[in-house]
């Protein structure tokens, strides 16, 4: 029988693994001391450290690629919808439902913070990396604002049914 999904935040159990990528290691170590998350997320995160390494490879890279800079620019906004629509896909073969676009992107947020730490605490200031982080964060809920829009808004039928079959 499967626990109940809350929106209540309770403590994370980490189960290990054989193979660890440093992704990985570091959203289960950021899980383990930092977040409380709802049941939803844990199990959302928990399922990313299970994906095929080549995926978290290239979610790494684009994390990366938007982070090195220490600015976040209207040139990163590509780059930011590629690893939203990445993480959808990921999340769309795993076997968790009812998935919404706001989830991935918290995921996305919590991966964001913990390649902070694995990648960049010596090369950034706390300021940097908090404008850095609010501006992705930002970004990436006007994102799902979109993907929320593009279910909201219906699309428009044809003026000449005949023609195109609508």
């Amino acid at each position: 029988m499967s626990t109940p999904i809350t929106e209540e935040p309770v403590p994370i159990p980490i189960p290990e693994t054989e193979k660890e990528g440093t992704l990985k290691d570091l959203l289960r170590k950021t899980m383990e001391e930092k977040i409380k998350i709802t049941p939803l997320l844990q199990l959302m995160v928990l399922e990313l450290t299970t994906i095929k390494m080549d995926t978290l490879e290239k979610i790494e890279a684009l994390l990366m690629k938007i982070l090195e800079d220490k600015k976040l620019d209207a040139k990163d906004v590509p780059t930011l919808i590629v690893l939203f629509v990445e993480l959808n896909d990921v999340y769309a073969t795993l076997k968790i439902k009812n998935i919404t676009p706001t989830d991935c992107a918290t995921v996305i947020k919590i991966i964001a913070a913990a390649m902070y730490d694995l990648k960049f605490r010596e090369k950034m200031t706390e300021k940097e990396r908090d404008a850095i982080l609010e501006g992705f964060n930002l970004i990436i809920d006007t994102v799902v604002t979109l993907v929320d829009l593009k279910t909201v808004v219906a699309p428009k039928m044809s003026c000449f049914p005949f023609v195109c079959g609508k």
